[in-house]
């Protein structure tokens, strides 16, 4: 290598170095929002991040040139309340925080460092914004289930380490969802005896997306249940009131338990509670006393 080009190229390096030696680095590092998923509209959420100073010498404050701003845009998501005061946390102690919107019908949390409050060497701030789901998750669509209900950040550097920022750590963001929609909507379930001595199983539903049906189970002991029909004819996707009724010509005497499982198109299931039924009956040895080689036993069985 030409001895020019390597005096050349260690120059650079070692510039490079004595720049990033010792010098503050305005930075967000972390970023969540709890619950994950949400509720639902109006459901609480929290959002947080960590703001502050990820570099080896302080940010003085001293003045404009030497001080960090922030700011942090909601998004789908609304302050509670919807002022300043839904900001909490350590952030707080170094800066001045405003409130202000964001276009949209949004709002941002801006802040900028104190005037000669400094942020010492390697100190991260928490930012904690009490907040409610504004705006439901589409579930619908080729877009669906897109994360966009929460918070992202941009750092501001001061303009004394503009020129040594460490990149990647200006800009953070973190979103969630709203829970996915139950494919179906149960209005009732119910199980009923029989003067025929069958047990009628009805179940209504006020709306269904993606159902591929329902199987009724059975259990006597509310341990084990089994499977006894399923019931294909179904809406697929529906906001009507619909009923179904599925009849058990054999059902067991005495106490027993039926439940409901719903099948959806994309393979997954959801079982509903068991309900009770009695059917009476006559159970034991008969007749009794015995008179003859002739008696019958029933049992408390099908």
């Amino acid at each position: 290598m030409n001895m020019k080009k390597f005096t050349f190229l260690w120059a650079l390096i070692l510039m490079a170095a004595l720049r990033s030696y010792g010098q503050p680095d305005p930075a967000v590092t972390a970023a969540s929002v709890l619950p994950n998923p949400a509720a639902g509209v109006g459901g609480p959420i929290t959002i947080s991040f960590s703001i502050g100073n990820n570099g080896s010498v302080p940010i003085t404050g001293a003045d404009d040139i030497n001080q960090m701003g922030f700011s942090i845009s909601l998004g789908k998501a609304g302050a509670v309340p919807n002022n300043v005061s839904a900001l909490s946390g350590s952030i707080l102690t170094y800066f001045n925080v405003s409130y202000v919107a964001s276009g949209n019908g949004y709002y941002a949390f801006v802040g900028q460092q104190k005037t000669g409050v400094a942020i010492p060497a390697n100190t991260l701030l928490s930012a904690v914004i009490s907040a409610t789901v504004a705006v439901a998750t589409d579930y619908s669509g080729p877009n669906s289930a897109v994360a966009d209900i929460g918070a992202s950040c941009n750092i501001a550097p001061s303009p004394t380490s503009l020129g040594v920022q460490v990149p990647g750590n200006d800009f953070l963001s973190s979103y969630t969802r709203t829970a996915a929609p139950m494919p179906v909507s149960l209005v009732y379930f119910k199980a009923d005896a029989q003067a025929n001595k069958t047990v009628d199983v009805s179940w209504q539903t006020s709306m269904e997306s993606g159902n591929k049906g329902y199987v009724v189970e059975r259990s006597k002991d509310l341990k084990s249940f089994e499977p006894i029909g399923e019931v294909n004819d179904v809406a697929v996707n529906s906001t009507s009131l619909n009923t179904y009724k599925f009849t058990d010509a054999n059902p067991y005497r005495g106490t027993s338990y039926y439940r409901l499982k719903q099948l959806d198109l994309s393979g997954t299931s959801r079982t509903y509670s068991a309900v009770p039924v009695t059917l009476d009956g006559v159970y034991g040895v008969y007749p009794n006393p015995i008179a003859s080689n002739n008696f019958t036993v029933s049992l408390d069985e099908p």
